[in-house]
């Protein structure tokens, strides 16, 4: 029979309560060996709340980006033309391959996209010159 009440703690509720017993550690190990232990102990909580403060920051950049892109379900001009301009270089790249196509289809030569010669093409030069 299962348990009705299955619970497990999350992983940051776990590292959160080690930081606790660890800070508390070092609060009672300060009170019996005195001042060589305040550095250690002031560089670790100077590191904690920089860390607390970074991790707010970023909630709070997230929450405001999020909040914009769902407030105004639009796009900006300069984004709007940016996808316009995508739309042209589109354009132009399927004329130009159609245009190559043609090429290639009047003339019967391969030509490359990337404008190199062709190895099929320099094999057949190179055993055109030994007969």
């Amino acid at each position: 029979m299962k348990p009705i009440f299955e619970s497990r703690l999350p992983r940051l509720y776990v590292f959160i309560i080690i930081m606790v017993a660890l800070f508390s550690a070092l609060n009672v190990a300060i009170l019996f060996y005195g001042r060589n232990l305040f550095i250690y102990y002031s560089a670790i909580w100077s590191w904690s709340i920089i860390l607390l403060v970074a991790l707010v920051g970023a909630m709070l950049i997230g929450m405001a980006i999020s909040h914009r892109l769902i407030t105004y379900r639009e796009f900006t001009p300069f984004e709007r033309d940016m996808m316009e301009m995508r739309l042209e270089v589109d354009e132009s790249k399927r004329m130009l391959t159609a245009i190559h196509e043609y090429i290639q289809d009047k003339e019967g030569t391969v030509i490359p996209l990337d404008g190199k010669p062709s190895d099929e093409k320099e094999g057949q030069e190179g055993s055109e010159d030994t007969d």
